[in-house]
């Protein structure tokens, strides 16, 4: 073979290459904000960069062989880099924590990632470099193929080697080093992460749906259903407010801050003489919408399909026969009502929350014009006065179920968020420079208001004489990312590393625990534990209320005595202790609740 016919020959293969290369460097340019950065992680992960070259380019020579065309083949694949890598950027702008295996629906949907980010944060430019530098590259690209003949054959035999070198990538058995990737990985790099993670949903087995009928089998030897059905009769019918407060935990449990005054006075006043205690999320620093699904329902996001979400399950009618508290709340003669101080683009609540129970919903757009913002978002004092607004406008209806969620106190979290705006507390710390300072103040603003409009509705509710119940409760801990190497819990020392993925069962443990506290004004001695759960929360509010437990909610506490958490990473039993997995002596139970609740979500099955 002649020299020129061997340059021509190897032409689309050395510009394939070059391309994927260059489409590798752009998105990793994305995630890092910076071409500097990406050079640099090329240099630090020349490995993860050889094997992301060689998949892409296999990838992409495939493409080109069914199509013919490098010009489409290249911006097909442009396209789809370019979305993940600007998601991935909107996931950690949102709340600082990249993409995850549960997230492959919001990938689906970057306008709704875009309309979630307040108008005030402002998007970094260097994002759109990117795109335009893979447009250039497309175009060089195309003019120094013009006039090439394609070599059907070679292109063929080229194409199925590719494809085969894909196919046997994707079926290799995952290494120790690769095993457990469930989100966008620094090390590994976009394609690389989304890569091993496409493989995740291949490598763990989901727990297949057993017959139900054993488990019944089961619960009627260990739970009679007399004992279901038989229900003392109710001596009061409280009203129910849950409160959820973006971000609430106890600051003060942060160590090297000196505060001038404590921001959680409400807080510490009630619990002297109410019960207070810890509350176990199944989130950081994102993720409400799982948090308070998992709270109505009490099913654990581990015993679902991986990449199902509670609010995102893939056959929307479950959500009309689901069991949750929501609904038992309402037939049992509550007037349910859901609020939330932000819009309807995530978690599809415009849609689940009529569908689990609540018979009102309001959004944002229903508070009225002139509603106070701070922070970015209808402030916590808002909030307050819907909830007021709405149980005064509902009191003929009986007692009330009303789940109330702020957003005040919502990412970001920087120098900006309160400006102009004036606080009668602060903080100093040695440990944190002027930037971190600023962070750390608008964390401290927002909790200082959520404790405020805590004291608010209980002192409007102290003079109700209807019995009424306060849970008030952190959904999670905020996501207060300084930069690739830092957070405010790591440079405080309240965790070792920033990264998530290196804390173990303990530190997550910590990362995952907010504050609660429960109140009444009619004198209830109620059995509140130190520490709840997503799992068990909802059972509880039950109790309290005196609502009958149906034979579903009887069995999940039956469960919840049992589980207190279980989501990857870490497993929280009966005995309070954490682990990386469930134990042994676990795995019946885990696998009879799992049976319940899977032929509920996959195969319709009811329970009253």
């Amino acid at each position: 073979m002649e020299r020129k016919q061997l340059l021509t020959l190897l032409k689309p293969h050395i510009l394939i290459a070059a391309f994927s290369a260059i489409l590798i460097f752009c998105s990793q340019a994305i995630a890092l904000l910076g071409f500097g950065s990406a050079f640099a992680w090329i240099f630090l992960n020349f490995p993860a960069f050889l094997i992301s070259l060689l998949l892409v380019s296999s990838l992409l020579f495939v493409v080109y062989s069914t199509t013919g065309s490098f010009v489409f083949s290249s911006l097909l694949l442009s396209v789809v880099f370019m979305f993940v890598s600007i998601a991935n950027y909107f996931k950690e702008l949102i709340n600082g924590f990249p993409l995850d295996l549960t997230d492959i629906n919001w990938i689906t949907s970057v306008g709704g990632l875009v309309g979630f980010i307040p108008s005030h944060i402002r998007i970094d430019s260097r994002i759109f470099i990117a795109p335009v530098v893979l447009i250039l590259a497309i175009t060089a690209a195309a003019y120094l193929l013009r006039g090439a003949k394609p070599f059907v054959k070679i292109r063929f035999v080229s194409g199925w080697f590719c494809f085969v070198l894909l196919i046997f990538a994707y079926f290799l058995p995952a290494t120790e080093s690769r095993a457990g990737v469930f989100y966008i990985d620094d090390d590994l790099g976009i394609f690389l992460s989304v890569f091993e993670m496409s493989r995740e949903l291949r490598f763990i087995s989901n727990i297949e749906i057993e017959y139900i009928g054993d488990v019944f089998e089961f619960f009627d030897a260990e739970l009679p259903i007399e004992d279901v059905i038989e229900e003392e009769e109710i001596p009061i019918a409280p009203n129910v407010i849950l409160f959820m407060s973006e971000s609430f935990f106890d600051i003060t449990r942060l160590d090297y801050v000196e505060f001038s005054k404590d921001p959680l006075s409400n807080f510490r006043r009630l619990s002297q003489d109410f019960p207070s205690g810890r509350f176990v999320s199944n989130a950081f620093s994102g993720g409400t919408g799982f948090v308070e699904m998992e709270i109505f329902v009490g099913i654990p996001l581990s015993v679902l399909n991986w990449g199902d979400t509670l609010t995102t399950l893939p056959d929307m009618s479950v959500y009309y026969y689901i069991p949750s508290i929501v609904r038992e709340f309402r037939n049992n003669g509550f007037h349910t009502s859901f609020i939330h101080a932000f819009d309807d683009h995530l978690y599809n609540r415009d849609v689940t929350m009529p569908a689990i129970g609540f018979t009102d919903i309001y959004f944002d757009f229903d508070f009225p014009e002139d509603v106070e913002i701070k922070g970015g978002y209808i402030s916590d004092r808002a909030l307050v006065y819907k909830v007021i607004d709405r149980f005064e406008a509902n009191r003929h209806r009986g007692p009330q179920f009303i789940y109330a969620l702020s957003m005040q106190n919502h990412q970001p979290f920087n120098e900006e968020k309160y400006e102009g705006l004036e606080f009668d507390i602060s903080a100093a710390s040695d440990k944190l420079d002027e930037h971190s300072q600023g962070v750390f103040n608008a964390l401290l603003y927002g909790i200082y208001d959520a404790d405020a409009s805590l004291g608010q509705i209980v002192e409007f509710f102290e003079n109700i004489d209807e019995p009424t119940i306060i849970i008030f409760l952190g959904d999670h801990l905020p996501g207060l990312t300084i930069d690739q190497e830092n957070s405010i819990y790591s440079i405080l020392d309240y965790v070792s590393s920033s990264s998530p993925r290196d804390w173990d069962t303990n530190e997550l443990r910590q990362m995952l625990s907010t504050d609660f506290i429960v109140w009444n004004n009619f004198g209830a001695e109620l059995d509140v534990p130190f520490e709840s759960s997503t799992i068990r929360l909802g059972v509880d509010i039950l109790r309290w209320a005196n609502i009958p437990k149906n034979r579903y909610f009887t069995i999940l506490e039956w469960f919840s005595h049992y589980v207190h958490i279980y989501r990857d990473r870490i497993f929280i039993g009966r005995d309070g202790t954490a682990y990386h997995s469930p134990p042994e002596e676990y795995d019946d139970i885990l696998r009879i609740f799992s049976t319940l609740a899977r032929n509920i979500v996959y195969n319709g099955h009811r329970i009253d």
